[in-house]
């Protein structure tokens, strides 16, 4: 019982309960999706390295070019969904605390603009500070979210209000400071010309829409590049297509607006730019597309130099279907034929040719069947017309 006593008593001074000194909050000044993200992506690069040498020679690089290009790729589209770096503003100066405090406090207030709604940000430094010349302290290092939520509802505070609204609301009857009140202040109006939430809310809405659509495409992509990489050079592009299009859209409706500008005294004002979400997106977009103009000059200029980085035979993709000669059916004689390529059109009158040239068995006297085979058809000269079909692949021709 002494033991037990003395575990449960301890950090408490009875009737009291338990007093824990020089222990505060701590914000969360990281994303625990973007951590997860990047933990996700890094344990399948970490599996790639660990199966990269089953393949030998060039292939081997080639195989961890494209693995770690594909898996960045999606990387960064789910963190630029998820992350609060499309717009961000900072400023540095000296500012009203909060309520019941008549000091103003020297600190960093940031603004982080995401898809789905906001961060604000507030820390001194050192993040300790001290009230009433010294007899009062305080860590002041806050990271507050508040989301937009995807629909506009009422205007005000109640339960029928947008989610920001009432996030904001929440932040109030909770003694949030001055400073981060402030700017999620002016993301509730909602009047006239002044509307900044419904501008970002809105640009984060379709920008979601077209960065989701480019995610979905990047899953078809890795199945098209196995099987079939010119199509996956098309998916590419139009995957490069659409985060641009995010861009574009997100950029022209935050401007339909005018420009937030939040002031915090005679001399500072808090103003936001675009982000690392943004400028990714941008590049990414980019390199997308000249990525597949690249990938599609490759397949038309050295096609063997892009199968063998894709490590592709030709044989997978190009399927011969050709009629027999002894069938008689005559049902696509009045269809029109489809143009074809020369090496194609070529290789279909070798296959033909060779169709011509099979054997016939002659019986052998006694029964026995013949240990060679004789070629009845005289008709072709197999001199002038042979064609070997490993010459058709590379545009010449060998007569046999």
């Amino acid at each position: 019982m002494g033991n037990s006593d003395s575990y449960f008593g301890a950090f408490r001074t009875k009737p009291f309960p338990a007093y824990y000194d020089e222990v505060y909050p701590s914000p969360v000044t990281k994303d625990k999706i973007e951590i997860g993200l990047i933990v996700a992506f890094a344990l399948l690069v970490f599996l790639l390295v660990l199966i990269a040498p089953a393949s030998r020679g060039i292939q081997r690089v080639f195989f961890l070019l494209k693995s770690f290009g594909i898996l960045y790729l999606g990387l960064s589209i789910t963190i630029c969904l998820y992350g609060f770096g499309w717009q961000k503003g900072e400023l540095t100066t000296k500012m009203a605390y909060k309520a019941f405090t008549s000091e103003e406090i020297d600190a960093t207030v940031g603004m982080h603009v995401g898809l789905a709604g906001v961060n604000i940000t507030l820390k001194t430094d050192p993040v300790r500070h001290s009230f009433n010349d010294g007899r009062q302290y305080e860590y002041i290092d806050y990271n507050e979210h508040f989301s937009w939520g995807w629909q506009q509802f009422r205007i005000g505070f109640g339960i029928y209000s947008n989610q920001l609204n009432r996030e904001f609301r929440a932040a109030q009857w909770r003694g949030m400071p001055y400073p981060i009140l402030w700017i999620a202040e002016y993301l509730t109006l909602d009047g006239e010309n002044i509307r900044w939430g419904r501008g970002f809310r809105q640009a984060g809405f379709y920008t979601n829409i077209m960065l989701w659509t480019a995610f979905a495409l990047w899953f078809v992509d890795i199945v098209l590049f196995l099987f079939a990489p010119r199509a996956g050079s098309y998916i590419l592009g139009l995957i490069g297509a659409f985060l641009l299009t995010g861009n574009i859209v997100y950029a022209g409706v935050v401007h339909k607006w005018p420009e937030l500008i939040i002031p915090f005294n005679d001399h500072a004002d808090l103003k936001l730019k675009y982000d690392w979400c943004f400028i990714l997106t941008v590049i990414n977009g980019i390199a997308c597309i000249l990525l597949a103009i690249f990938f599609l000059v490759l397949d038309l200029k050295w096609p063997t130099a892009f199968r063998e980085f894709f490590d592709y035979s030709i044989d997978e993709e190009l399927e011969v279907v050709y009629k027999d000669p002894d069938d008689d059916d005559d049902d696509d004689d009045d269809e029109e034929a489809e143009p074809q390529p020369d090496n194609l059109r070529r290789f279909h009158s070798a296959v033909k040719k060779l169709m011509a040239l099979r054997p016939t068995r002659k019986p052998f006297p006694g029964g026995q069947e013949p240990a060679c085979s004789v070629y009845e058809n005289s008709d072709v000269d197999k001199s002038k017309d042979g064609i070997e079909l490993a010459d058709i692949a590379t545009g010449t021709e060998t007569h046999l």
